[in-house]
């Protein structure tokens, strides 16, 4: 009877392990999309003292990078995320700026917030807090936070952000939905907890479509030329 007890309990706990495991893997999978190369389209707001200021983008990504276009104080934009790290480059310059997982993209809204392709090469698991909680933990070192508890919640997930010293200063909440017949994330809000309280920043999905264009393309070298994938 002991001996049952001990084996259904460890059953039990493997079992926890297993469903939070997944809990990670699921939210990673459809941050990028399940891998397939998307284009979406939707709202980028900035919210400071309750006064929203909207602005379109539109954003191609798949597993190896995302591409994020939009208009930044009167100035059209490419933001890149690949395996080489993280661009920036303005219509008007010749060349693209290497920046940091922390450069701020808008509001409070930094690169490793709406930029990181693919969490499983940001994090790994490294607690189990519950079945439905975990904390994780950064792989990469151009990734803005040491730590982050990402949790299932009734409109999607939540994660927030810890940095070095232990300090939770940012929370992300990512509300899923059904967009063009793809699942994804219908809004995206990120909240700062201890520096600028008073900004969110949010994107919003109206539109996602498969697109289909070669993935070698998606290089600093080649930023000025991304430019025409967004300008008709």
């Amino acid at each position: 009877m002991y001996k049952l007890i001990i084996i259904l309990l460890l059953s039990f706990i493997s079992l926890g392990e297993l469903h939070s495991q997944n809990l990670f893997l699921e939210f990673a999978n459809m941050y990028r999309g399940d891998g397939k190369q998307l284009k979406i389209e939707g709202d980028l707001i900035n919210i400071k003292n309750n006064i929203e200021t909207p602005e379109p983008y539109s954003m191609i990504k798949n597993k190896d990078y995302t591409l994020l276009y939009f208009t930044a104080k009167n100035t059209k934009t490419l933001f890149l995320a690949n395996t080489q790290g993280f661009f920036i480059q303005g219509k008007n310059q010749k060349s693209p700026l290497k920046i940091s997982g922390s450069y701020t993209v808008t509001g409070s809204a930094n690169t490793s917030d709406v930029m990181s392709f693919d969490y499983l090469a940001d994090y790994k698991v490294k607690n189990i807090i519950s079945a439905n909680e975990v904390e994780l933990s950064r792989i990469r070192r151009d990734v803005a936070y040491n730590e982050a508890i990402l949790k299932r919640a009734s409109y999607g997930y939540t994660i927030d952000f810890i940095d070095n010293s232990g300090k939770t200063i940012k929370r992300g909440i990512y509300k899923t939905g059904t967009v063009s017949g793809h699942k994804g994330f219908q809004r995206m809000e990120f909240h700062n907890l201890i520096i600028n309280t008073n900004m969110v920043t949010v994107y919003t999905t109206t539109k996602i479509e498969n697109a289909n264009i070669a993935n070698s393309f998606f290089r600093s070298e080649n930023m000025g030329r991304l430019f025409l994938l967004f300008e008709k």
